[in-house]
This record gives structure tokens, sequence and C-alpha cells, in this order.
């Protein structure tokens, strides 16, 4: 039988370590787009591609450190830009993380309690950028705007 406590990772976000009490993948799937018709009785669909990747993280720190390893891990979380999350179950992640929160009780002294929320990363700036396309479609209709405008004057008699 698998001795499962050996197998599972050690949980880390940025180089701040924490353990898990539960890690979820809340939706997984297609994005589809249903399009309905009016006085119709059929539909149709649209496969828009993958849903992200969205971890859920019950987390915890537990020993002399907590106050000092808590704060670092939200500070972790706050930091801009993707980073590797470390999960004992699901692995490795390239993520960014959308929301971190952290409760702390008296009656359990040097344990702090962690929600964590990340999106897998994807890509920079998400798809292509309409802003160069335009430039391009103006640049190139003005590179002969000087030209045509020459044109036309050099035509006028002064």
């Amino acid at each position: 039988m698998r001795n499962w406590m050996t197998t599972l990772r050690a949980a880390s976000f940025r180089g701040v370590s924490f353990k898990v009490d539960q890690e979820a993948i809340p939706k997984s799937g297609r994005r589809i787009v249903k399009h309905q018709f009016s006085k119709g009785e059929e539909h149709e669909t649209e496969d828009m591609g993958r849903l992200p990747r969205e971890f859920r993280i019950k987390a915890y720190i537990a020993n002399d450190e907590a106050d000092v390893l808590a704060p670092a891990l939200i500070e972790a979380c706050s930091a801009p830009g993707a980073a590797t999350l470390v999960l004992p179950f699901f692995g490795a992640h390239r993520v960014r993380c959308e929301g971190c929160g952290n409760s702390w009780s008296k009656g359990k002294l040097g344990y702090v309690e962690i929600d964590l929320e990340f999106v897998e990363a994807g890509s920079e700036g998400g798809g292509f950028s309409a802003f160069p396309i335009g430039d391009r479609i103006a640049a190139s209709a003005l590179d002969g705007l000087a030209d045509l405008v020459f044109d036309v004057l050099e035509d006028f008699p002064l």
C-alpha cells in the first residue's frame, strides 16, 4: 500500500513554505458560449478555449516562527508577476496570486490560517494587442500621405 505522506511535496510560493489542509481546483473545463435564437428551437455553442486553472488552498503555518513566516507569505502573494506555486497533491504551477487572507487566534499561539487563491499565469498580456496593429495600419496610411498632398498641391498654379 502507498504511503501518501512520504510522496506529497512540500508546499511553497516564492520560496515561502507553508502547510496545506486542503487544496482544490474549483472548476475546470471549457469556456462555452451559448447562442440562442429568437423563435428558434435550436441553439449553437461555441468553444472559446480551456478555462484557466484556479487553485484554492486552505493553508497554515504552525511553528515558533509563524509570526514571521505568515507576513512573509502575505508579502510573497502581494508581489507583482507570476511565480511558481508548489502544492503537495497538484504539484508545481506557474501562477499569479489573486487573493490571500489570514486569521490568527489567541487560543492557537504559533498557528496562522491562510486562505490562498491563485490563477495559472497564462501568457503575458493575453493574446495579441490591438494597438500595434492599429499603429501599423496608421503608419502605412501616413507613409503615402505626404506624396499625395505634394501631388495635389503641385497641380495648383501659384
